[in-house]
């Protein structure tokens, strides 16, 4: 069992769309409803077995008009249990090949004998740890038309699959009930959607992830993050809700120019340990054991900029791009390592140019300068908070 989890960074999906076109009589008149439905499942390094049934009864008796049964992982022969076999790219049959997918267009009749709907899924863990389940399911939605009453989850509460420990495991099983009552409206036309979303994840102890909100960033300026994904990307504008768990990895691709870094802490109350440092050398960071009540703070290091007061000239090259590619306003601003050149395409690159570089107290603590366009350059150099450049043009030579 060991081998899991070894790739508990891949993540299996599966969206099933389903559309059932329900027909009723209702008192003297005919009358139509159609309820179309997406179920989807994500796994997060799990794996985990889904048997799914849509069934259409009374309230006391359903019958299955349409099933499934998916696995986030590659089944051995026709064995539920797969021990030693990797997670699935995609939720597939017991063949650990073809997609699963979901029959659709299935006609249900209505009347007052099968007035009754009901999303039955049982999910059965074959992972080590426990698995926690998190749902999406447009309920108010639902019971804005059919009525609150009339579509009611078997559970409210968080969904736990225990742990797998080598013996058959008992499913776990959720659903929803969508009951209508109202045989005195006429519904023709009327179109109503189910949304589902099922998520699993691993068990233990989960710490959310937070942006460190005494950091202010300039208007418009966010990072980005992956967790165990290099194609997902996660705004720190958009956190909400992100927890991590040990042994996950933090990543970063690039930060904007503004951040030189991006520290990591775990925080307990009052303390904080750094765990490490995201920058052009560090990209990624893996999260230590984590405790209960733990937080991940995410806390960016600001880079020291320098304004280059009055520039005017346009032949000045910052990185090989223009120099209003960096400005702020009217105003351009520079870091330590930017490198300064000439366009020696612009007619006025033959004009020396001079910088000074100065302190907050207005103390002149370096310079340097470009003469010829293609050959000389200026890199400039560690900064000081609060320190500016001015510049001065010579006479052509």
């Amino acid at each position: 069992m060991s081998k899991r989890f070894k790739i508990l960074s891949l993540s299996t999906s599966l969206v099933l769309c389903v559309s059932l076109f329900l027909v009723g009589v209702f008192a003297a008149s005919s009358v139509s409803l159609n309820v179309s439905s997406t179920i989807s499942f994500k796994s997060e390094g799990v794996f985990v077995m889904v048997e799914g049934a849509i069934k259409q009864g009374s309230a006391s008796s359903q019958s299955n008009i349409s099933t499934i049964k998916a696995y986030s992982y590659k089944p051995v022969s026709t064995s539920d249990n797969s021990p030693d076999s990797a997670q699935a790219s995609e939720f597939v049959t017991n063949d650990g090949v073809t997609p699963a997918s979901w029959s659709n267009g299935t006609d249900v009749t209505f009347n007052e004998e099968n007035n009754v709907i009901k999303y039955e899924f049982n999910f059965t863990n074959y992972t080590e740890e426990s698995v926690y389940v998190t749902r999406n399911i447009n309920l108010t939605v639902l019971g804005s038309f059919f009525g609150e009453s009339n579509v009611v989850e078997s559970t409210t509460g968080e969904l736990v699959l225990p742990a797998y420990t080598g013996t058959a495991p008992t499913p776990v099983t959720y659903s929803v009930t969508i009951t209508l009552n109202n045989f005195l409206t006429s519904f023709t036309g009327e179109e109503r959607q189910l949304t589902a979303e099922f998520v699993f994840e691993r068990g233990g102890v989960r710490a959310p992830v937070q942006a460190d909100s005494s950091v202010i960033l300039p208007t418009g300026v966010t990072y980005e993050i992956y967790i165990n994904d290099d194609t997902q990307a996660i705004s720190s504008s958009n956190l909400n809700g992100l927890k991590v768990r040990t042994g996950d990895q933090i990543s970063i691709k690039s930060l904007p120019r503004e951040l030189d870094g991006l520290n990591l802490y775990v925080k307990n109350g009052e303390s904080q340990t750094l765990v490490g440092t995201l920058d052009a050398v560090t990209t990624s960071v893996v999260i230590p054991e984590l405790q209960e009540n733990d937080t991940i703070l995410l806390q960016p290091v600001k880079a020291i900029m320098a304004e280059i007061r009055g520039l005017s000239i346009d032949f000045l090259l910052i990185n090989g791009q223009p120099n209003t590619n960096y400005m702020d306003g009217d105003t351009i601003y520079v870091k330590a390592g930017d490198v300064l050149t000439k366009d020696e395409n612009n007619p006025g690159s033959t004009v020396p140019v001079l910088f000074y570089l100065y302190n907050s107290e207005d103390e002149q603590i370096g310079g340097g300068s470009i003469n010829k366009a293609g050959e000389d350059f200026y890199i400039i150099p560690e900064l000081q908070e609060g320190c500016y450049f001015t510049y001065t043009t010579l006479p052509t030579p």
